[in-house]
C-alpha cells in the first residue's frame, strides 16, 4: 500500500513544484528604457562678479532610477514684475546619476544680478542606463 502510495505522491509533487516553481510570470518583465527625472532644485548663487559679469551655480536632482546625460539647462532671471531680465544656458558633461549634482555658468550681467527677484531653470537631458 505504502508503495502505491508514493508511486502516486511523488509524480504528483514533482508536477505540483513544476507548476508552481517553474512556471513564468506575465506582466512582470523589466524595462529595458532607461529613466531619469531631472529638475532644479535649491537655490541659484552668483559665486563671483568681475568686469560686470557674474558667474552663477545651481542644483538639478535626479530623482528618478536611471543616469542622464547631454545635460543641458537654460536658467532665466524676472524682476518684480515677473518679466525676464536675462537668460543663459549652460551644460553638464558626462553621467548625472541619481541626487544632487551642480552646475555653474557664465555669465549674467551684473545689472541682472542686481535687479532680478526670481529665477527659473529648465532642464532636458537623454536617459541612459547607470553601469
Amino acid at each position: 500500500m505504502l508503495i502505491i502510495f508514493l508511486r502516486w505522491s511523488v509524480p504528483f509533487l514533482v508536477a505540483l513544484s513544476a507548476a508552481v516553481c517553474g512556471s513564468t510570470r506575465t506582466g512582470l518583465t523589466q524595462s529595458t528604457t532607461p529613466a531619469a527625472n531631472l529638475r532644479a532644485t535649491g537655490n541659484l548663487t552668483f559665486a563671483s562678479c568681475s568686469e560686470g559679469r557674474c558667474t552663477y551655480q545651481g542644483l538639478i536632482t535626479n530623482d528618478g532610477p536611471d543616469c542622464a546625460s547631454n545635460v543641458r539647462g537654460v536658467t532665466h532671471l524676472f524682476d518684480a514684475s515677473g518679466k525676464e531680465i536675462e537668460t543663459q544656458q549652460w551644460e553638464i558633461l558626462g553621467r548625472v546619476r541619481r541626487g544632487e549634482t551642480s552646475y555653474t555658468g557664465c555669465c549674467f550681467s551684473q545689472t541682472a544680478v542686481d535687479t532680478y527677484r526670481t529665477y527659473r531653470t529648465d532642464v532636458s537631458f537623454d536617459a541612459l542606463l547607470c553601469v
